[in-house]
């Protein structure tokens, strides 16, 4: 739920209107599994991620380490990988 809605994030823009947004496809594992959030999911996982996220993650930043942001090129660096949902689930538990 809460991860497959804040992958979707990534390449958003920082608070769009809601009519500027667009089903998403989003990556779900590595094998090309994908997954796509509506509208209405993504205007959801912007209120959860910035009731959740972005104190730390602010402008799609990383407080921990100023170097990492949550860009797909970023994330698909980390290991396990976090440019899929199954990747940031692995890497939040």
């Amino acid at each position: 739920g809460g991860a497959l809605l804040g992958i979707a994030l990534l390449g958003s823009a920082a608070s769009p209107a809601r009519a500027d947004l667009e089903d998403t496809l989003i990556p779900v594992d590595g094998k090309g599994k994908t997954a796509t959030l509506t509208k209405e999911q993504l205007v959801r996982a912007k209120r959860l991620f910035n009731n959740a996220c972005a104190i730390c993650h602010v402008g799609g930043g990383n407080r921990t380490n100023q170097n990492v942001g949550l860009g797909m090129e970023e994330l698909q660096g980390g290991l396990p990988t976090r440019a899929t949902v199954e990747g940031i689930v692995n890497f939040l538990n």
